[in-house]
This record gives structure tokens, C-alpha cells and sequence, in this order.
């Protein structure tokens, strides 16, 4: 379901696809839908933050988004994390525990804390790994 051109939800699959959004546009989210998202995706938004508490999400999908700094601890259901072209942000938060695949590129050069490099089974592809 297009809620807006820049806002696509698809409450069957549980996903949420935001684009090109500022902070203030956030608000035309409907709330409710926040709590039934398990994919989420940012494309090119203008916000330096993740804005809401997605507790859910086990997909999560960051691209293009230049401003954005820091992912919050919240995500501890996240299971994949995907980062492309966010040179802003730097770090991984260190309480994604349940992540199994990580796949960092372009112009994303994140520390990933040791406890996520050391999960059993983790997949990262990445062009540089730094270890904090």
C-alpha cells in the first residue's frame, strides 16, 4: 500500500520503505504501523537519527543516507543489517546480538564492536573491517 509517493508499507508483509524523507515528514507515519514493521527500509532520507523505536525490525536496510549518524540499541531483533552510502555513520551499536548477515559498501566505513564480529555464524561482507 503507497501511503504517500515517499512512503510504502505493505502490512501482509510486515514492510516499511521510506525515501527521501526529512524529519519532519516522519509524521505522516501512522503510528500503528510502526509496531507491525519486521523490514525496514531508509533511501535517501535527510534525518541524522533513526527516529522511531522499531522493536520488530529484522531486516533493516540503510541507503544513501549521508546525515544519518548513529543506529540506535533498540534493534535487538535485528537479524540483517544492510548500509550503503551512509558516510556519516561510524559504528555499529554493540547490542545486535541476533544479527546473522551484515553487508556494509560504498562509502561506509563502520567500526563493527567485537562481540558482533565473534557471533557464531555471522556473515559480513564489507570492504574494510576495523575492530573497536
Amino acid at each position: 500500500m503507497g501511503l504517500y509517493d515517499d512512503i510504502y508499507y505493505d502490512g501482509k508483509k510486515g514492510i516499511l520503505e521510506l525515501k527521501h524523507l526529512f524529519d519532519y515528514d516522519l509524521k505522516k507515519i501512522p503510528l500503528d504501523l510502526i509496531n507491525n514493521v519486521k523490514e525496514l527500509t531508509f533511501y535517501n532520507c535527510f534525518f541524522d537519527r533513526i527516529p522511531f523505536e522499531f522493536y520488530k525490525i529484522e531486516k533493516l536496510s540503510i541507503e544513501s543516507c549521508k546525515y544519518i549518524k548513529y543506529i540506535p540499541d533498540h534493534f535487538i531483533n535485528l537479524k540483517e543489517i544492510n548500509i550503503n552510502g551512509c558516510e556519516n555513520l561510524k559504528e555499529l551499536p554493540n547490542t545486535l546480538i541476533n544479527l546473522n548477515k551484515i553487508y556494509i559498501s560504498y562509502r561506509s566505513d563502520i567500526i563493527i564492536p567485537e562481540n558482533i564480529i565473534k557471533i557464531p555464524n555471522i556473515y559480513i561482507n564489507k570492504f574494510k573491517i576495523k575492530n573497536k
